[in-house]
């Protein structure tokens, strides 16, 4: 056949020929190319980034196949395999995994890394970084890995929380306590006392976070005021003894307390006002300045035999005060008799005959007409005077 065509070519007067012979030339040239090219046609799996697609190449290499398909390759980080001078056969699967610069960021440390992984959560396996329950990984473990990453891991740490004396255990991630006390939805009063005290303070494993809740509150009590005891002087009446003028009463007063609570305990209590309501009555007491002992004593006045008995302040039960007010238990040594006012005046001074000069200073239940009890000190003085009948010389 190629002979012919030869011929025809040879007479360039017959363009009908020529025409011919030159379409018929191209057709086979482009069939022998044609037969060639799918000759070194091959079928390529390639993975790009874990997605997979079928190629159809005549390039001799992966280097070729992956420059063909306007993929720029990092030689030095990039995951390709097989290598790029391996040579491409037919069905043959080449996979190829970009590279990331990517930076991690744990406990104050920042180490950048390139990386082929997809996640964020599989760089870390591969770094051999392990991720606790309570650490805070951003981006998510989930998240897949783009260029230029920083991955920021903060570490769990345990902080005991005092709340108004409530203690707990919190699992967080290293803050300020202010940030600690907004994640707790905690809020701190004015009055209230924190520690640690500086909010910017930033926390580590073990710290302790103590909110102490203070409350102030105003209580009003009413409480007794006490009345004044008033003494007045009365020459007229022995020394050593009393008698009570007016008897004293207690007033009240009002009082306003600031009262302070740390978690719900009261700590301080400070009396801010008073108001009184009711004003005391003095309690007067009439006390004798009258020298008994300077008096100058006779034996020339009238004389009376009376029954004596005797008793003492000492006893269970004795309050110790005379009716006049003296008080026998502050003065064991005085001489002073009980006596009838009828027949002997309070505040007579006599002579009791084996007694001596005394001051008719108390009264008796028992006490009526021309009888005297006689104060000891002691019981057994008392006892072994016993009942006589004395001779009793009226001084006054």
């Amino acid at each position: 056949m190629i002979p012919k065509i030869k011929q025809l070519l040879k007479h360039p007067n017959n363009k009908v020929y020529v025409a011919v012979g030159i379409a018929v030339m191209v057709a086979i040239t482009s069939l022998f190319g044609y037969t060639a090219y799918a000759y070194d046609k091959k079928t390529i799996k390639l993975v790009k980034n874990g997605v997979e697609i079928s190629v159809d190449t005549t390039s001799d290499t992966v280097a070729e196949l992956l420059d063909e398909q306007g993929i720029k390759v990092d030689k030095h980080h990039d995951e390709i395999k097989p290598g790029l001078k391996t040579e491409l056969d037919k069905n043959m699967t080449v996979v190829w995994d970009k590279a990331y610069h990517v930076t991690i960021e744990a406990n104050d440390h920042a180490e950048p890394v390139w990386t082929t992984e997809a996640t964020v959560g599989d760089l870390l396996d591969k770094q051999g970084i392990k991720v606790g329950s309570h650490d805070v990984v951003e981006p998510g473990l989930d998240q897949k890995i783009d260029r230029n990453m920083t991955i920021k891991i903060e570490r769990g740490i345990q902080v005991t929380l005092s709340n108004g004396g409530e203690v707990k255990t919190v699992w967080t991630t290293p803050m300020t306590v202010a940030e600690f006390l907004k994640a707790e939805h905690l809020s701190v009063d004015a009055d209230d006392k924190l520690g640690p005290k500086d909010l910017s303070t930033r926390l580590t494993n073990g710290d302790k976070v103590n909110v102490i809740r203070v409350e102030i509150k105003k209580e009003q009590k009413l409480e007794p005021l006490d009345f004044k005891v008033v003494k007045r002087y009365d020459d007229t009446m022995p020394k050593g003894t009393s008698k009570v003028i007016q008897a004293g009463r207690e007033g009240q007063v009002k009082k306003t307390y600031e009262v302070t609570f740390e978690n719900g305990k009261e700590v301080k209590r400070r009396m801010i006002q008073t108001d009184v309501q009711q004003e005391p009555t003095d309690k007067i007491i009439a006390v004798g300045t009258k020298n008994v002992q300077q008096m100058s004593y006779h034996r020339s006045g009238k004389v009376l035999y009376m029954k004596s008995t005797a008793y003492t302040a000492n006893c269970g039960g004795c309050r110790g005060i005379t009716s006049t007010g003296f008080n026998l238990k502050s003065h064991p040594d005085a001489k002073i008799i009980a006596v009838d006012p009828k027949v002997i005046p309070l505040g007579t001074r006599v002579y009791v005959e084996g007694y001596g000069n005394a001051i008719a200073a108390d009264t008796g239940g028992s006490i009526h007409g021309n009888r005297i009890d006689i104060f000891f000190p002691t019981q057994s003085q008392a006892v072994r005077w016993g009942l006589r009948t004395v001779k009793v010389t009226i001084l006054d």
